[in-house]
């Protein structure tokens, strides 16, 4: 793809030994960098003004640039020369067999989906994706050695009892499988563990060796989706912890398009429907077509072919992957949300930042996504939803309910820490439900939804809930003894808590009715991620 002189292979290498040493002992930052590299190669100049906002261009801009002043000043040729130093990454990993397995297969989807139109650019990258599932060759020719999960393996023999090809269509049965999968054990795996995923596709009707295109597989989805519902395809891409990924972060941070696109359905799929159910009539489409469209945009505007297919079998491993990296950068998030709220230093301070790599933003500088949208307003950020929003905590505020800058720092970190919350999420209000007011368990409320943590003697399937999913289960938020219970599965217990579940349970109903009318008005979006 590039012709290097060896003067110029030999200043690459020089600037990238250092992030190779680095990524030997941080496999998640690691492979967070491999896919943002790749995702650079399909980066054209005409477009550099729509890259500079999204995070693997910053992370890029950060790491291969070599340049430390702000991305906003990246030009024709900044672009050109990281991807230069991006190939050479992406080589010297192979080489250096600095990829886990599944990360192989991830890095290989990405490069043979790049939107590339000159004929031997993308020849070259062939060439090199598949240098790298070599690599994934010569890893199964070593299973002889590994032991699998037995966890895994009675899984396996027993998935035909579970009835799936009845219960799920083709796309959320892959989701399920996945799903299942990851609960039992979520990484790292091995070659031969991985192949009792591809099994595991063939035991519930799914040929591992179908191939798909990413634009298939979600406009597939989609329509299981409308006919199946919402609420049957969330919980598949939810890990056991989604408090620590909201739908921004993972969308922001995972350089995966078919990962990426599940989690923008995920987050614009309800806003989306109200606003095409309100306009369906001038656009002349069905509910799902027009849902694809919005989706098909946004896999566009990664840079990827659409008419580009892999293999079901690997389609599975790099959704399996991306949910344990996104977990696994989330802790490294946690770690980070720690020192900010501490106040002492910026969110990759410390050993796990990436060599010249340019800080995360911190809560005083957030993404303009992760808050609401201005409108003109003069209360804390703009927006007549968060004003009711801040009004209506503040009429219930008091013992151990506390609202904006009352909050103290110790719970708060406490709190951010013990949920867990992600970083990036304001916590608008706090409950604490602790009998000794450390705030390890208890309420947050944000902008974006609610958070929840409870002793051992409360068990919930979620720790949170967005404010569109507090819409579908307000008929379930009831009071019941001294929990309150949050649609079918989830409960938070206000047992040591001054709030009771009475007061409790009637602020939450009080706030989704709130939030509902102003869906309605337009003045409230989902959750305020996308904002």
């Amino acid at each position: 793809m590039f012709d290097y002189t060896a003067a110029e292979l030999e200043r690459i290498d020089e600037s990238l030994e250092p992030k190779l040493a680095w990524a030997k002992d941080r496999q998640a930052l690691c492979e967070q960098m491999a896919l943002d590299a790749s995702r650079l190669l399909s980066c054209v100049e005409d477009r550099l003004d729509d890259y500079r906002g999204q995070g693997f261009f910053r992370r890029c801009w950060s790491s291969l640039s070599g340049k430390t002043g702000a991305v906003e000043r990246a030009n024709q040729r900044d672009l050109i020369e990281m991807q230069r130093h991006a190939w050479r990454y992406i080589n010297l990993l192979q080489e250096r067999e600095l990829l886990l397995a599944h990360s192989v297969i991830t890095v290989k989807n990405n490069l043979l989906a790049l939107a590339v139109s000159q004929n031997d650019t993308k020849i070259e990258i062939t060439r090199l994706a598949n240098r790298i599932y070599d690599r994934f060759v010569v890893l199964e020719q070593r299973v002889d050695k590994i032991e699998v999960s037995q966890a895994i393996h009675s899984w396996l023999l027993t998935l035909a009892t579970y009835d799936y090809e009845d219960r799920y269509p083709a796309n959320l049965r892959l989701l399920r499988v996945v799903s299942d999968f990851y609960a039992l054990k979520s990484g790292p795996w091995s070659v031969v563990e991985l192949k009792y995923l591809h099994k595991a596709l063939g035991e519930v009707g799914l040929n591992p060796k179908h191939v798909v295109t990413v634009s298939d597989f979600i406009d597939g989805l989609i329509d299981e989706i409308e006919f199946q519902g919402f609420g049957l395809f969330s919980p598949l891409i939810t890990p056991s912890h989604p408090g620590a990924l909201g739908n921004g972060f993972v969308i922001d941070t995972i350089s995966s398009p078919a990962f990426s696109a599940l989690y923008q359905i995920k987050d614009n799929y309800t806003v989306s429907s109200r606003v095409i159910r309100a306009l369906q009539k001038r656009l002349e489409l069905g509910h799902a077509e027009a849902i694809k469209i919005i989706m098909n945009e946004f896999i566009d505007e990664l840079g990827i072919d659409t008419s580009a297919t892999v293999p079901v079998k690997d389609l599975a491993v790099e959704i399996l992957g991306c949910l344990s990296l996104a977990e696994r950068l989330a802790s490294v998030e946690d770690r980070c949300g720690e020192t900010e709220v501490s106040g002492a230093g910026n969110a990759h301070s410390g050993q796990d930042a990436f060599p010249t790599a340019a800080p995360t933003p911190n809560r005083a500088h957030r993404e303009e996504r992760d808050m609401p949208a201005s409108n003109g307003n003069t209360e804390p950020g703009g927006s007549r939803w968060q004003n009711d929003f801040i009004q209506c905590l503040r009429t219930y505020e008091g013992d151990d309910l506390y609202v904006l800058e009352n909050i103290p720092a110790k719970k708060l970190k406490n709190a951010i820490r013990s949920f867990p919350i992600d970083h990036r999420d304001d916590v608008v209000a706090l409950i604490d439900t602790t009998l000794f007011g450390s705030c390890e368990d208890g309420m947050a409320f944000t902008m974006r939804g609610i958070y929840w943590r409870n002793d051992w003697a409360t068990d919930s399937q979620e720790h949170f809930l967005s404010w569109d999913e507090l819409v579908g289960v307000k008929k379930g938020i009831v009071k019941k003894s001294s929990t309150v219970e949050l649609g079918r599965g989830n409960a938070c217990s206000f047992a040591g808590a001054s709030t009771g579940a009475d007061k409790a349970r009637n602020l939450l109903i009080q706030l989704v009715t709130m939030y509902e009318e102003h869906c309605r008005s337009g003045s409230a979006s989902s959750g305020g991620a996308n904002a």
